[in-house]
């Protein structure tokens, strides 16, 4: 580990950029389609999601309000992972065998 230890704040910027990069991806994908093919309606719960999923993702990439950019990201996605899982369930049980796999 001790070698490493000269390496800190490039790996912490490499990490940075990385997960920027993923998020800003995700959001892009959200929006535009990308990858996927399908665009959301504009102004739908999953297209802001991607919007704030977009431009967190770009200041954690460029190293603008790192921590503040993470708690913005963090807040739609304690969110969203309640109601789009019940939308997809369509009534079904949320117990791990009711939704058939």
């Amino acid at each position: 580990m001790k070698q490493l230890e000269k390496y800190t704040n490039e790996i912490y910027a490499m990490l940075r950029i990385l997960s920027g990069f993923m998020f800003s991806l995700h959001g892009f994908q959200k929006i535009f389609g990308l990858l996927c093919g399908m665009q959301r309606a504009i102004g739908s719960l999953l297209w802001i999601g991607g919007v704030i999923e977009m431009i967190g993702g770009i200041r954690i990439m460029v190293g603008l309000q790192t921590r503040r950019g993470c708690l913005h990201l963090q807040r739609p996605d304690g969110v969203c992972l309640f109601p789009v899982p019940l939308e997809v369930l369509d009534g079904r049980s949320l117990l791990p065998g009711g939704d058939q796999g």
